[in-house]
């Protein structure tokens, strides 16, 4: 993201601030803005915990425009938020797809999207599988299987649809518009 740097006066004086931190600070806010990774999910988890240890109760809200990533940086800050006290907020903008759906529909106890927001859904991908024996592949299936059954339970559990119903759903990329999120029960409102 830009460094864009601004003055505040305050009663001690001018305080320069960038834009984001004063984002993050003001508005208690974050902003998931790109592919989700473990880079982005520590950036993500540091700004939380500085959010609760400000303010333990005040709502946090989380704006989110990323065409998903890494399963494991995902469920870090899904972890993270559930371990938290602060009522969190989800916002999609622009697109929230794959992980990024996850963190839109799971991560919030109030839950909006743009109108226009692009909302995709997907069985999670095999990555980093080079070549290998055949038991390794048959361990990383199984994994997938685990993560997938971990995934759909959640989207289920935040959602009017139950576990078979998200497993037909995401069986293939599955575009949704916010109004059809609304309607699925995905998120509780338009932004």
């Amino acid at each position: 993201m830009r460094e864009i740097q601004f003055q505040k006066k305050e009663p001690t004086g001018h305080v320069h601030y960038s834009l984001y931190s004063a984002f993050i600070l003001e508005d208690f806010s974050i902003l998931i803005d790109r592919p989700i990774d473990n880079d982005m999910a520590s950036e993500v988890i540091l700004t939380l915990r500085l959010l609760h240890e400000t303010d333990p109760e005040k709502m946090i809200t989380i704006y989110i425009n990323s065409p998903g990533g890494s399963v494991s940086a995902g469920m870090a800050i899904f972890d993270y938020c559930a371990a938290i006290s602060n009522p969190i907020h989800t916002v999609g903008l622009g697109l929230c797809a794959s992980m990024g759906a996850f963190l839109l529909i799971c991560l919030g106890q109030n839950r909006s999207a743009g109108e226009n927001c692009e909302i995709m859904l997907h069985q999670p991908l095999v990555t980093g599988m080079g070549p290998g024996k055949a038991t390794d592949v048959e361990i990383a299936a199984r994994q997938l299987l685990k993560t997938r059954e971990k995934i759909n339970t959640h989207l289920a559990k935040h959602s009017h649809l139950n576990e078979k119903e998200i497993e037909e759903l995401s069986e293939s990329d599955k575009w949704l518009t916010a109004a059809e999120a609304l309607k699925l029960g995905f998120i509780d409102g338009f932004y």
